[in-house]
């Protein structure tokens, strides 16, 4: 019995610690790919189509506010002509990307090529009509 519950306990331990360094949480609505930019790049090649990476914080007002936007529906149809890609500037794992794109503030967008090349930046929150002219000219 002892024995039982000692395995117990291991496997136990093993999962929590899977579950605190896991940096891929389940995709959003189905939608955001998260942290991961070889993911979003694969699915963008496949796809044809440019990324759009959100550069966000849980604590941050003005991304709470972007959610927001994004969640309209005629933003939510433009925003389906990109891979999404989340990324979590609070995790220590997001401080190569925010150097690599040069981000300094949050909210962020970046608009990637399939290839990974820069077709466009934006940084702060932005109004419906605001976003949607980003989304727009930022297309190959």
């Amino acid at each position: 019995m002892r024995r039982l519950l000692l395995g117990t306990g291991v496997a136990l331990a093993g999962i929590v610690a899977l579950l605190l360094i896991s940096e891929q949480p389940p995709r959003e609505d189905g939608v955001w790919i998260w942290n991961n930019l070889p993911e979003a790049l694969e699915e963008a090649r496949e796809q044809r189509k440019p990324v759009l990476i959100n550069f966000w914080t849980p604590s941050c007002y003005w991304c709470v506010k972007m959610d927001e936007v994004m969640q309209e529906p005629e933003v939510r149809a433009a925003m389906d002509e990109y891979v999404l890609l989340r990324v979590d500037t609070s995790r220590r794992s997001s401080g190569e990307l925010l150097r690599r794109y040069g981000i300094y503030g949050t909210p962020a967008f970046v608009v990637l090529s399939p290839e990974g090349e820069v077709l466009a930046t934006a940084t702060g929150y932005m109004p419906r009509q605001e976003f949607l002219r980003f989304l727009r000219e930022s297309l190959p």
